[in-house]
């Protein structure tokens, strides 16, 4: 089913759900799990999403 996000329309698939807490930006780290036909992709950086 379509969405109204401010100005844009469309379908949403997929969320970014992360609770804000203060740190130094050193200690950042980003991790994304996507699961895809042939399996599970896991995704990780050192810097922030």
């Amino acid at each position: 089913k379509e969405q109204q996000v401010e100005h844009t329309t469309g379908v949403l698939r997929q969320f970014l759900v992360e609770p804000f807490v203060p740190h130094p930006q050193d200690t950042e780290y980003y991790i994304n799990i996507n699961s895809v036909r042939d399996g599970d992709w896991i995704l990780f950086t050192h810097e922030g999403g």
